[in-house]
């Protein structure tokens, strides 16, 4: 359990999850059957891309967060956890508004192709819907994101806390069995130019 919720592979989970978010968005995401005589267009073939442009400002939130998480202190840890549980829910909900009803995705497309702006009657022109597998690896980036963050949330705690160089080298110095060098000596140090993590 403590290697599911360990810092490095939370980090690596969530930017796995940001990874396949944008793979997912550049690949197709419908393919739509036209039916109505008077369209030229027969077949119109969307992608994540020319659908939504969210999943790529989620991901782009879930990849530099990650980043950050690497040197981030514990409070800012749970923080990054939050938002990027938000941000995975986001992404599995987005698929799923999309599964469920495509053509909504698609108006600017198939007005183009069509001439026509009315809602139902962009409904009408369009016939099967086939979803691509874009959308399923951008979901599958969402879902990936979310358990990241839960376990992220779960682990924080036993996570060591991070340290500067000049804080631990002042550590170890007032830990030291001599007892000769104490914080303010080691800030004095500093400012004399005698770098005490060196």
């Amino acid at each position: 359990m403590h290697r599911l919720t360990a810092k490095r592979t939370v980090v690596f989970a969530l930017i796995l999850g940001a990874v396949l978010t944008f793979t997912g968005w550049s690949q197709t995401w419908v393919t739509l059957g036209i039916v109505a005589t008077d369209v030229k267009v027969k077949e119109l073939v969307a992608s994540g891309q020319t659908s939504t442009v969210l999943p790529a400002g989620l991901a782009l939130v879930t990849l530099a967060t990650a980043l950050l998480l690497l040197t981030a202190k514990r409070t800012l840890s749970y923080i990054i956890g939050g938002i990027n549980l938000v941000v995975g829910f986001a992404l599995v909900l987005l698929s799923i508004l999309f599964a469920l009803d495509p053509i909504n995705f698609q108006y600017a497309q198939l007005t183009k192709i069509s001439g026509l702006s009315d809602h139902d009657a962009l409904h009408e022109i369009v016939g099967a819907q086939v979803l691509g597998g874009g959308l399923y690896t951008s979901a599958l980036g969402g879902i990936l994101i979310f358990l990241a963050s839960v376990a992220l949330l779960a682990g924080a705690h036993h996570w060591k806390a991070t340290r500067s160089r000049y804080e631990t080298a002042v550590r170890d110095a007032a830990q030291s069995p001599s007892g000769d060098v104490t914080t303010l000596d080691a800030w004095d140090d500093l400012t004399r130019g005698t770098d005490p993590t060196a």
